[in-house]
């Protein structure tokens, strides 16, 4: 009888899970059939804190920040959250919006470190993905793929981190007034554009920053300029993915413009969830590429 109690033990299957902050705007409990946590980032507005899971209601977000007269800020997860995140699973796969914008990826480096201490079997891999949006989605699908391929811990890694070399984002935005008023762009920079009504194309840097590289008045001049950029950091026809923030009849305008010079392209569409809404702001377009 105990022979067979170890057995069963032995046959247990090794539980895996794919980890995200918020900033990746997944809320579903798995992708592509792979289990998934979010962990949710916190923005705080006239004193209230929106925590960025599924019970939130994303237009009343969208108008308590445009009903504000006070300046608004986000909060990293905590430890904690990272440990409850990993709690029970053997390898931990963790991707986070990018370290040259929040603290997050070290909350949760510190919360692996501490985890591996109390449990050295488990098998813990944080990736930065330099970005935010559907860039971090792309890893953590990859990350799905590979496990559904069942690569081993190591040699998910190691795809995983190639396949990050391939990536790039680009954006559109129609305001940039929380970037500036939390340090993430130049505050003058937000309010010329605003006063002259100028959209702002935008990408993510080596060092996971945000680079303006273009801007256009009214939003029919945005779209070739978009594709432009993609076509200068590499862009030739392949996978795309666009978040938008309660802006999908311009972002379709987006697709149609990439699929008109590149007829294949496979494009596919997400809602952003609060943080992503909160920086990109309403009617803000994020598009992630492969390269």
């Amino acid at each position: 009888m105990y022979q067979d109690n170890v057995k069963n033990i032995e046959a247990q299957p090794m539980i895996k899970k794919i980890i995200t902050d918020s900033g990746a705007n997944i809320l579903s409990s798995t992708i592509l059939g792979q289990k998934h946590i979010n962990v949710p980032l916190s923005i705080i507005i006239d004193n209230n804190i929106w925590l960025d899971d599924n019970n939130i209601n994303i237009d009343n977000f969208i108008q308590a920040i445009i009903n504000t007269k006070q300046k608004t800020s986000t909060a990293c997860p905590s430890i904690a959250s990272w440990l409850q995140a990993f709690a029970g699973a053997d390898e931990i796969y963790v991707v986070t919006i990018t370290s040259g914008l929040s603290a997050t990826y070290d909350s949760a480096i510190q919360a692996a470190n501490l985890y591996k201490e109390k449990y050295p079997h488990v098998k813990i891999e944080i990736f930065d993905s330099l970005s935010a949006g559907p860039q971090m989605r792309m890893i953590a699908e990859r990350i799905a793929q590979d496990l559904n391929k069942n690569l081993t811990f190591d040699e998910v890694i190691e795809d995983v981190k190639q396949y990050q070399q391939t990536l790039q984002m680009v954006f559109i935005l129609k305001d940039m007034k929380n970037l500036a008023n939390n340090g993430r762009i130049n505050p003058t920079i937000a309010k010329l554009s605003k006063l002259v009504n100028l959209n702002i194309i935008g990408t993510v840097t080596d060092a996971g920053t945000f680079a303006l590289i273009s801007k256009a008045r009214g939003m029919k001049k945005c779209y070739p300029k978009l594709l432009q950029a993609m076509i200068d950091q590499g862009y030739n026809g392949g996978k795309v993915e666009i978040d938008h923030v309660n802006n999908l009849s311009e972002a379709q305008l987006v697709a149609s413009t990439i699929t008109s010079t590149f007829p294949n392209a496979d494009i596919s569409f997400s809602l952003c969830t609060a943080l992503c809404t909160f920086y990109a702001e309403n009617g803000g377009i994020l598009v992630s590429f492969e390269k």
